[in-house]
């Protein structure tokens, strides 16, 4: 059985090339081709020998997925990639358009266990966890349609799926993304959004992985957050914003606090309020995200006004608070509206 070339990480390929045979530089001739040029056919390895191309295939194979579909918005030209892998399974992704670069939403799960009710992933429940390669086939698959004069800046693990409940896979793919021998991009183009695993969150804070943290919040008391996030039961908003507190934070970084604006249910004048006492003394930024409507839940948003209310509030503080504009609603590929159709 072949291994999967990108489930490897550096030291792993290393050892891969040693294994059989070969001196180190192979290795990075490897890397090369593979996150460099993003080129995953091993026979246009040009640089290496025809017989140790062949044994390559004996012993790995590259990511193995399909592009089933992409739908690009009428609004802002976001496109919502549909990927279908090895065993049938289905996961979406999203590239949104930011003036001639890109921001691409990934998946590190097929459904979701954590069960948000406004969120559409979670009707499909968890089918599985995604592997280290199957999150890096999302950016192999995007990077087959963006066009030359386009890049992939930054990267957010904010699409189907709770980043955390699949801790060493999505661990195992920032580093890839990050490595300076591999993706090499900046650990600042790189956020995680959980939706408050405060173990997860703990754990994240011992890693030596800088990168960005966002928490779905979305609720400033354990009555109104438990009622559309169950994970809220398990230690309530106090263990979590104890977690986000002593997270470690380099001189430049604020941790982002995503609030979605549900009408008649966290959105009122008194809960902007509430949301400040919350947030009092925290280093962090505030984005507003009225909710997007969904066949999956019965909720309806809030209205431009009252957003622009609740964020006069917080501002008036002097936190840092951002209306987020939702990219790609009209084709299901905004926040919390993904539910790719999988296999049973």
């Amino acid at each position: 059985m072949t291994r999967d070339f990108c489930n490897l990480n550096r030291a792993e390929v290393l050892e891969l090339v040693a294994d059989m045979g070969q001196p180190a530089f192979r290795a990075q001739q490897l890397l090369g081709w593979v996150y460099g040029r993003q080129q995953l056919d091993i026979d246009s390895f040009t640089n290496v020998s025809k017989d140790f191309r062949a044994q390559l295939k004996q012993v790995i194979h590259m990511p193995r997925y399909k592009i089933v579909s992409v739908q690009q918005s009428q609004l802002d030209e976001t496109r919502k990639i549909l990927l279908e892998l090895e065993d049938g399974q289905r996961v979406e992704t999203v590239l949104i358009p930011i003036n001639s670069k890109l921001s691409q939403c990934l998946s590190t799960q097929v459904g979701c266990r954590m069960g948000c009710t406004f969120c559409a992933t979670a009707s499909m429940g968890l089918r599985r966890n995604l592997t280290n390669s199957e999150v890096l086939a999302q950016i192999f698959a995007a990077r087959e349609l963006v066009a030359p004069h386009q890049y992939i800046t930054n990267f957010i693990f904010m699409g189907m799926g709770e980043p955390l409940d699949n801790y060493e896979h999505t661990v195992r793919s920032i580093r890839t993304i990050t490595d300076p021998e591999m993706m090499g991009y900046s650990h600042r183009h790189v956020t995680i959004s959980t939706c408050g695993l405060v173990k997860g969150i703990e754990r994240l804070a011992k890693e030596d992985l800088p990168c960005n943290l966002a928490i779905s919040l979305h609720g400033v008391n354990d009555e109104q957050r438990s009622a559309i996030m169950p994970i809220n039961r398990s230690g309530g908003i106090a263990a979590l914003m104890g977690a986000l507190r002593r997270f470690p934070l380099s001189s430049k970084k604020v941790i982002t606090i995503e609030y979605l604006l549900i009408a008649g249910h966290n959105d009122s004048l008194e809960d902007a309020r509430n949301l400040v006492k919350l947030l009092r003394g925290m280093r962090c930024k505030v984005n507003l995200i009225i909710y997007n409507s969904h066949e999956h839940a019965d909720f309806s948003p809030t209205t431009r006004e009252r957003a622009l209310q609740f964020q006069r509030i917080l501002a008036e503080k002097k936190i840092m608070t951002f209306i987020r504009k939702s990219a790609g609603a009209d084709i299901d590929a905004a926040c919390g509206q993904l539910a790719a159709a999988a296999k049973d």
